[in-house]
């Protein structure tokens, strides 16, 4: 396999913005010149009122979880085949992630699987999006509405993908992508959060 010539990777216009960056003797969020117009762009591109940049998608992974505000013993519901970025901030919210079946086929967290391990100590369903794979997201929304559940989405895989006329990082309470090296938008590496629940957006920002 042939290495990829840089040019094929960044262009004139992202060399001319990291220029940018570098020239104007500021490189963190604070008073920068792109993060709050990235977040600004992107929310506005989801249909999101609240998306907040962090430094990786592991940390997005982090921050969603840290929205819950999870009380020791709190369970999260996860994919049975999900990487381990998922399940690790849980723990670290003092909660106990759960994990339902996934489809065979398509790796997807099902809505039967999810039935089968909810519990009085279920506070969300954590799903990810993979391989530009959508989750049926209906059916999750309807079974966490009956079962008064938040609902996650990692959504590193799945950039601008619909379920019916719905972009993944829109439908659940909140959301997280990653913007390392290998995602369909990357700065190296980073990521980013999004919600419309202003308490969500709160405990996240301040986690």
């Amino acid at each position: 396999m042939k290495d990829l010539d840089p040019k094929e990777i960044v262009g004139a216009e992202e060399l001319a913005n990291v220029t940018a960056v570098i020239n104007s003797g500021n490189m963190w969020r604070m008073g920068g010149l792109f993060v709050d117009r990235f977040e600004d762009e992107m929310a506005a591109h989801l249909g999101r009122k609240y998306v907040y940049a962090v430094n990786s998608g592991t940390s997005a992974n982090e921050a969603i979880v840290a929205g819950l505000g999870l009380e020791p013993g709190d369970e999260v519901i996860c994919p049975s085949s999900t990487p381990i970025f998922a399940t690790m901030p849980v723990f670290a919210a003092s909660g106990i992630p759960v994990f339902a079946d996934s489809d065979p086929r398509t790796t997807m967290i099902t809505p039967e699987g999810i039935e089968a391990v909810v519990s009085k100590r279920s506070k969300a369903i954590f799903v990810v999006h993979a391989f530009g794979q959508v989750a049926p997201m209906d059916k999750i929304m309807a079974m966490a509405k009956k079962h008064n559940l938040k609902v996650l989405e990692d959504c590193a895989q799945a950039y601008d993908c619909y379920f019916e006329d719905k972009m993944t990082g829109a439908i659940g309470d909140s959301s997280c992508f990653s913007m390392q090296q290998s995602k369909h938008i990357t700065s190296g590496e980073g990521g980013f959060v999004s919600t419309d629940d202003p308490e969500m957006y709160k405990k996240m920002v301040l986690y």
